[in-house]
């Protein structure tokens, strides 16, 4: 098992089927939960004949799903019975699943490398700090690229790299924190010195904690480019050591569609672990007017800035958890920024939309009849790009907002320390 890492009941998906003759079919498969890639050898034989590819012969190989479950039963006895992860990657069976035999096959035969890379934390330019793979502590499942861990006593969300298609998306969203920090400093009036609470009090924006580099612990497999005569090693030599794993953010509270899939347990402080395709119990999200009203104050804040979130639904807003952050009330904060979704027209559009969401799945907005008609007109406003007409809308002179947090003040410190 991956250093660190507490074992999860497998999530196996799979990412290659091929069907050859003689033997059913190979399978990539992974576990998403524990991290580690299998194969699965279906071994049915069939008399050699001019037919044997013939659309029937096609109906009998198992499907996706099959193949899931027969790695996940295999992984789950193994560690039900040893209460350790099989020393073996390899499943070899036939069509009904039994008998079955199993070995250990040479590790870059069955695992997909990774052949793009992003080097991070050597730059002048790199205003995130780093911190290699071994310092992250009781790695859990959260979801697909997503774990739940422990790093400099935080309870945090290390979001990693595992495909290729990961590593343009992870350095998008560092980059957009970065320009975010730089926009800080351009207007340093009023601001905190920490970029991270202002991150979060002016952008509603998730921070990035720490940059994660690979070392010898993470045990992740990169091609080798130079391998390939064509391909020039154009590889900077200080960017050695410095190959990102993914990131770490603090763990604040559930993204939106988790609360509308489930209900959340208040007493407790763990994520949940299901994936997101198993929750199938609504529940009120409990969304108000005012967290409402603070996201949209926090988007024109980046909006100001040139900076564009690029993918805002409700799967991308977390609602954090009272007193997770600086802030005691609970708050609606931006996740996964920088790639922008395909269609996508821009973030006061989108915001919109997410109005109408929140509208539909909160009985706090909808059972009030003025406020459901303020929302109404506000998604309205936004969906015509009219961000401040709505942030109007949504501020009555008697409202009260109580969200963006201040730092306290070194008296008001020696009153907490006296109370």
């Amino acid at each position: 098992m991956e250093a660190n890492r507490i074992w999860h009941d497998p999530v196996v998906e799979v990412y290659s089927n091929l069907i050859t003759p003689g033997v059913c079919c190979t399978a990539a498969a992974y576990d998403l939960a524990n991290r580690r890639w299998y194969q699965l050898n279906i071994g049915d034989r069939v008399a050699p004949d001019d037919d044997w590819h013939h659309d029937t012969r096609l109906d009998e190989v198992p499907d996706d799903e099959w193949f899931s479950l027969t790695v996940e039963k295999h992984i789950k006895a193994y560690y039900t019975s040893k209460t350790a992860l099989p020393p073996w990657n390899t499943i070899n069976t036939n069509s009904s699943g039994s008998p079955a035999t199993f070995e250990l096959s040479e590790e870059t035969l069955v695992r997909r490398p990774i052949s793009e890379k992003f080097s991070y934390g050597y730059r002048p330019s790199d205003r995130l700090p780093t911190t290699k793979f071994d310092e992250l502590r009781e790695k859990t499942y959260l979801s697909r690229g997503a774990d739940y861990c422990l790093w400099d006593g935080k309870k945090c969300v290390f979001k990693r790299i595992e495909f290729d298609c990961d590593v343009e998306s992870h350095e998008n969203e560092i980059r957009a924190r970065e320009a975010i920090i730089q926009c800080i400093e351009r207007n340093p009036r009023g601001a905190s010195k920490d970029f991270n609470f202002e991150m979060e009090s002016r952008f509603n924006v998730v921070p990035i904690l720490a940059v994660v580099l690979h070392d010898e612990t993470s045990n992740w497999i990169v091609s080798n480019h130079a391998a390939d005569d064509n391909s020039p090693n154009d590889e900077d030599p200080e960017s050695s050591g410095h190959n990102i794993a993914g990131f770490l953010m603090p763990y604040a509270g559930p993204s939106l569609d988790l609360l509308n899939g489930t209900a959340v347990n208040s007493d407790e402080d763990m994520p949940s672990t299901f994936p997101i395709n198993s929750l199938s119990t609504p529940a009120d999200t409990l969304i108000n007017e005012e967290q409402l009203l603070d996201l949209t104050c926090g988007i024109r804040n980046l909006s100001k800035c040139g900076i564009v979130h690029g993918d805002i639904c409700y799967w991308n807003v977390i609602l954090t958890q009272p007193n997770s952050t600086a802030c005691q009330a609970a708050r609606l904060l931006l996740i996964d920024m920088g790639d922008v979704a395909p269609d996508y027209e821009n973030d006061v559009d989108a915001l919109g939309n997410l109005f109408l969401w929140c509208l539909e799945h909160s009985t706090v907005l909808k059972d009030n009849a003025k406020t459901q008609k303020r929302i109404v007109t506000a998604a309205a406003l936004l969906k015509e790009g009219d961000l401040d007409r709505a942030i109007g809308v949504l501020s009555p002179s008697n409202m009260k907002r109580s969200f963006k947090r201040t730092l306290p003040s070194s008296d008001e410190k020696v009153k907490k320390r006296r109370l």
